[in-house]
């Protein structure tokens, strides 16, 4: 039976998905611009070589700290999904790590806004380079800046 009065093949191609696409789980899907790269998912355990750390950044409480983070360090990008292990550059890992976020308090009306500096991002470090034979001492995994209301 022909198909639009035959100007189409009785049988179409299977639809697929334009190769800006990256899989990033599931029926999960990441949209990934022209210059950009995904970031090497790879075990916990991985060896990474000179120059690269093996890193995970975890999800944050709000909304927007679900979805996948763009660094770039120079004209290099790379987008790095939330809580898996990727293999990293360290310059990308220095430079998430250097991030800061500012937020404003006013305690008293009276008085003028106190900024207090957070990092920015959940970032950890599991393995790197040299001596990655052992992982990272727990106490020195996890960056976390603690505010204390005073």
């Amino acid at each position: 039976m022909a198909v639009a009065g035959g100007l189409l093949p009785e049988k179409l191609p299977e639809p697929t998905l334009h190769q800006s696409y990256v899989r990033t789980g599931e029926d999960q899907f990441t949209f990934v611009k022209d210059g950009m790269e995904m970031a090497q998912e790879v075990d916990v355990k991985h060896r990474p070589a000179d120059g690269h750390v093996v890193a995970q950044i975890d999800s944050g409480d709000e909304s927007w700290d679900l979805g996948p983070v763009p660094v770039t360090v120079d004209t290099h990008t790379i987008i790095i999904p939330r809580n898996k292990p990727v293999l990293l550059p360290i310059q990308h890992f220095n430079a998430l790590s250097d991030t800061v976020r500012t937020r404003y308090l006013q305690p008293d009306p009276m008085k003028s806004l106190v900024g207090r500096s957070s990092r920015r991002f959940q970032l950890r470090a599991i393995r790197w380079p040299k001596g990655a034979d052992k992982p990272i001492d727990e106490s020195m995994e996890r960056f976390e800046v603690i505010e204390i209301n005073q």
